[in-house]
């Protein structure tokens, strides 16, 4: 079933397709045992579609199948990728910070080194354009996100220290549909790019 509301027509018309063919076989008695027709956007859009069985999908991270958030609607954000500081350093003016130079301070800044790179699903394409919560502020990264690491600007703050949680995404820091939009794909994808050596915790209510 297609999952943008705007081909709403198309689905429809994939969904009658499907039925008239069901209805045809169920005529001459050869009904399949299981029918399905329903991923996560069906199962919330087109409840004729749900038939024998509905396939979960993003739905089950309380996240919206067209990548848009709905601060009233049904589903609530259940993920969230959470990492700790591992270092904090003073740098002079002009100092550059990580691979390639993208970042150079213009100013003596404090830096803090995040222990989650793209190795752990934290995408490369967010470096110098994401920011990190600490301690419940918002912190900029900068510099290109590493294999292991990343670091922030944290220019100000006397008071992080080395083992202090760090939130990348979900509750408190940026949604996943911020980080998807500036890496150029889907909620979806975010969530799945979490690599296994990222340690899981599950939470009940």
């Amino acid at each position: 079933m297609a999952d943008t509301p705007s081909e709403d027509t198309y689905t429809k018309w994939q969904l009658e397709n499907y039925l008239t063919v069901l209805h045809a076989l169920e005529e001459k008695g050869l009904r399949p045992e299981i029918c399905h027709a329903s991923n996560s956007a069906a199962i919330m859009a087109h409840p004729s579609a749900h038939l024998d069985m509905v396939r979960e999908g993003i739905i089950l991270y309380g996240l919206y199948p067209d990548s848009v958030p709905q601060p009233d609607g049904p589903l609530k954000p259940v993920m969230t990728l959470k990492s700790r500081v591992a270092q904090v350093r003073d740098l002079p003016a002009n100092s550059s910070v990580s691979y390639g130079r993208t970042y150079v301070s213009e100013h003596p800044i404090r830096t803090a080194v995040i222990t989650a790179g793209y190795a752990d699903g934290h995408p490369r394409r967010l470096s110098n354009q994401a920011y990190d919560i600490v301690n419940g502020t918002a912190y900029k990264q900068i510099g290109r996100i590493c294999m292991d690491m990343h670091m922030l600007d944290i220019t100000g703050d006397t008071t992080i220290r080395p083992g202090d949680e760090v939130v990348l995404w979900g509750a408190q820091g940026m949604s996943t549909e911020e980080v998807s939009q500036i890496v150029g794909t889907i909620n979806y994808e975010l969530t799945c790019l979490v690599t296994r050596r990222s340690t899981r915790v599950y939470l009940g209510e």
